[in-house]
């Protein structure tokens, strides 16, 4: 991806747009998302824990990133797959 400039910036734009189509899609499902330029979303849900949020995707075969510390405990990390994964991800947590 370094020596081929246009194939790093079709991947570059298409992670991009499905970051904020995932960021769109979780705040209609009344998710808190921070604001991200990165491969992933921080987001937390104010009806569920993060630690409640985590073993219902997992249950679902989705996997996120938690950590039980304090100010971040409702919190999950969701890394930007494909169009696929992310609508996954959306199924789950409609379920």
């Amino acid at each position: 991806a370094i020596e081929d400039e246009d194939y790093f910036q079709s991947i570059r734009q298409r992670v991009m747009a499905t970051r904020e189509w995932t960021k769109k899609a979780l705040k209609e499902r009344g998710f808190i998302v921070i604001d991200s330029m990165t491969n992933f979303l921080f987001v937390s849900h104010p009806s569920h824990s993060g630690k409640e949020m985590l073993d219902l995707l997992r249950e679902r075969g989705i996997l996120v990133r938690w950590w039980d510390r304090p100010g971040i405990e409702n919190w999950l990390r969701i890394s930007i797959g494909t169009d696929e994964e992310m609508a996954a991800l959306m199924s789950a947590l409609d379920g």
